[in-house]
This record gives structure tokens, sequence and C-alpha cells, in this order.
């Protein structure tokens, strides 16, 4: 069968967007996943936005702005620059306007729905994981200044466990 799975991204303790700073370059992602034991399967995001810039590697300059090591079918929250061409910028002074941006407001739940066609050899338990990072600035980025790679920051995780025609024990 297929499930429906809802996640809520909670900035509501916070008095800024996120992400905040620069715009252009800070980004946060959503990345949720199956678990049965060892088995780990990815729920692909998906978009309403025709753009697709809400869903990493769905954007046609995401290979150029995210990178090729970037995970791909993640929920993005980020705000999208482009130039007085409307080609995507990383810089603040090439930027003439904001194209996207769906970062998280200050004080918002913002609900996310994901569907999962649950496999039938799953088990009879699995775990949906969620977790929430944030992103300085992407590896295109890094490449372009020679400065070094930054790293994801898992900023919020959250296990939920799941028994299939039952209750948990």
């Amino acid at each position: 069968e297929e499930a429906v799975i809802q996640v809520l991204v909670d900035n509501s303790k916070s008095g800024h967007k996120l992400p905040t700073g620069t715009a252009e370059l800070r980004l946060v992602y959503l990345d949720l996943h199956a678990q049965a034991g060892d088995r780990i399967i990815h729920l692909p995001a998906t978009s309403a936005d025709a753009e697709m810039l809400d869903v990493s590697g769905r954007s046609k300059y995401d290979d150029e702005f995210l990178g090729k090591d970037f995970p791909p079918e993640r929920r993005l929250y980020r705000a999208v620059c482009a130039d007085s061409s409307g080609r995507q910028t990383f810089f603040a002074y090439d930027a003439h306007k904001i194209v996207f941006d769906n970062r998280l407001a200050a004080d918002e739940i913002r609900k996310e729905f994901f569907t999962f066609p649950v496999p039938g050899d799953i088990g009879k338990a699995f775990s949906l994981v969620a977790k929430l990072y944030y992103l300085r600035y992407p590896d295109p980025f890094a490449e372009k200044l020679g400065a070094e790679k930054a790293k994801s920051v898992e900023l919020a995780a959250v296990r939920k466990e799941i028994v299939l025609g039952g209750k948990p024990e």
C-alpha cells in the first residue's frame, strides 16, 4: 500500500528565517527515509513548483549550484537569486532579484508531505527517520573561491517506529 507521511518542520522558537544569513548561499534540507534493519529506503521529496527549486537535483541549475555530491531529492529550504539576465547567481552583488524563497519564516511550523509505497517485503516493523540539515554554502561556491568545502550540520532528527498490522510492543 501507499502511505502518506507528514513531517512537521519547526522554526517556532526562532526570531528569524531559516536559513538565515547570506540568502543566496545558505540552505537547509530535509532528509526522510524508512529503515528496516540494515535496509534504507529514501523517500524523495516532490514539488508543486514548476522549476522544482525546492527539491535537490531537480532544478536545471542544481548540478552547477549544489554540486554533483549533494544528496538528491531532498526538500530544500532556500532563497534563489538571479542576475539581470535571469540566471541564478551565488553573488549578492550580481543579484537583481530573488526568484524563489521558501525559507521557513520566524515562528513557522511547516507541514511537509511524502508518499511512501510501502514494500511488501519490508517486514512487520520499520522506522521512519527525518533529519534536518544546515549547509553554510554549497561545494561549487567553495570551489570557485578555492575555499574548504562546508560540512552539513544536523539540526534536528526524529525517529518514529511503525508496526504494520498491530500495536508497538
